[in-house]
């Protein structure tokens, strides 16, 4: 259950399993505060396709978004796209050899593509 800021209930979910093993993170939302439907279905699928991990984030059967990662260089790339393949965000976190997190950065794509520097 999640609370507003007023301590009342604002949302239900319920986890659930899948017997397919690339969906994960599968629930029902409940909420007639959050989502234009009261009752959202949500779930990923997680696939590997060549050196990256594709995760497909799905509402309601249909697909919202999806994202593509890979490691180049000691380099986590995470780009983020519409389900029509536009790039939404690119994500990078540069890790000292280590294998510590040295340095993260978030950027985030115009209408016309151009990657933007997004600091928090």
């Amino acid at each position: 259950m999640f609370y507003d800021d007023e301590g009342r209930v604002s949302q239900f979910r319920l986890h659930l399993k899948d017997e397919d093993p690339e969906i994960k993170n599968k629930c029902i939302c409940v909420s007639r505060i959050h989502f234009k439907k009261p009752v959202n279905l949500f779930y990923e699928r997680h696939k590997t396709i060549g050196n990256k991990k594709i995760i497909e984030f799905y509402e309601n059967d249909e697909m919202s978004m999806y994202a593509e990662i890979t490691i180049e260089n000691s380099v986590k790339i995470d780009k983020g796209f519409s389900p029509d393949g536009y790039l939404i965000y690119e994500d990078k976190t540069f890790y000292d050899a280590n294998g510590k997190e040295d340095r993260y950065e978030h950027w985030v794509a115009s209408d016309d593509g151009t990657l933007y520097d997004c600091y928090d």
